[in-house]
């Protein structure tokens, strides 16, 4: 590890050279929410990337991900590998760093300690995570590739946030494990790094609440009116950078295109414009009621089950 290594936990984000600025926008984000940290930010890619030097005070480390095994080809997800290079962080930073909390690049970041996140016990867990999104609109669904697999309905997560033990990880094999379904499966890899995981440990992580990866907003923006939520995971095509919808407040938007103008003001053409100021029409209002109504006795379940964000159902 380079020398800006300072703490024995990381926040890390695996990427390539597209998504270097929607990273920098969340370390921002992370860096002003958590002015006394006790964790370093590391950047894991194989491509070329530079640290601008607006950034550079926040001490980013750089990481060269390694290969990834030949059989891996097979879980490529939305046209990139960086995602499979997560399921390699704990063996690559492990002798660095004793947690680390990975995240995706398409969030945004509203709260939440983060240090005190990575101190939470995750009993003999290798990794904490918060259910997938299907948990929170559909009574005890079962996964497709469990379902396929033989498996029973076991808790399924979604890796775009994870607190990850590197010594259980490495102990327990995660990684071997995961890439072992690429070898030992015939049947299409739908999700990436997310369909090995989960198939690697059948539902056997730490539960944590769902205010640390809220996928709602898509489907039910209204769920978090009166849910703190810490960190908003656009999981669907339709991300705030790309487009402006009544699932998704305008003022993500305008926060993505005030840090490009800011900071990188030659990706501001990746940002879509905003709408003409409007109030919703009816229909929409209608929709987004449905949708809450229909969702949120379920959400509200899993919400009462995380009294304290900073527990995990073990």
């Amino acid at each position: 590890m380079p020398d800006p290594q300072k703490h024995d936990c990381a926040v890390v984000f695996c990427i390539d050279a597209n998504f270097l600025q929607f990273s920098l926008f969340m370390i921002w984000q992370i860096a002003h929410l958590n002015p006394h940290r006790r964790f370093d930010f590391v950047i894991a890619s194989q491509d070329d990337l530079v640290i601008p030097a607006w950034a550079k005070p926040y001490g980013i480390v750089l990481h060269r991900s390694g290969p990834y095994p030949e059989a891996a080809a097979g879980a490529r997800f939305s046209g990139s590998m960086s995602t499979l290079f997560r399921i390699m962080l704990a063996r690559e930073l492990g002798d660095c760093y004793r947690r680390i909390i990975y995240m995706d690049s398409d969030m945004y970041v509203a709260g939440g300690d983060l240090g005190r996140l990575l101190d939470i016990d995750l009993g003999p867990h290798q990794i904490g995570a918060v259910l997938d999104c299907r948990y929170f609109y559909l009574v005890a669904p079962h996964d497709e590739e469990f379902k396929a697999a033989g498996l029973p309905n076991l808790p399924y997560y979604n890796t775009g946030f994870q607190i990850i033990d590197t010594k259980a990880y490495r102990d327990q094999e995660v990684e071997r494990r995961a890439f072992d379904i690429c070898h030992n499966t015939k049947r299409p890899i739908l999700k990436g790094d997310q369909t090995l995981l989960n198939m690697a440990l059948k539902g056997g992580f730490a539960q944590l609440a769902p205010c640390w990866n809220w996928q709602q907003d898509g489907l039910s923006p209204l769920l978090s009116h009166l849910y703190p939520v810490f960190h908003h995971h656009f999981i669907a095509a339709r991300k705030p950078n790309l487009v402006v919808s009544r699932r998704l407040p305008v003022r993500f938007n305008q926060a993505y295109r005030d840090f490009m103008a800011l900071y990188a003001p030659d990706m501001l053409g990746a940002i879509s414009d905003q709408p003409k100021p409007r109030q919703l029409r009816l229909q929409e209002h209608i929709r987004m009621v449905f949708d809450t109504f229909t969702a949120g006795r379920i959400t509200e379940a899993i919400t009462a089950r995380f009294p304290d964000p900073y527990r995990a159902i073990l």
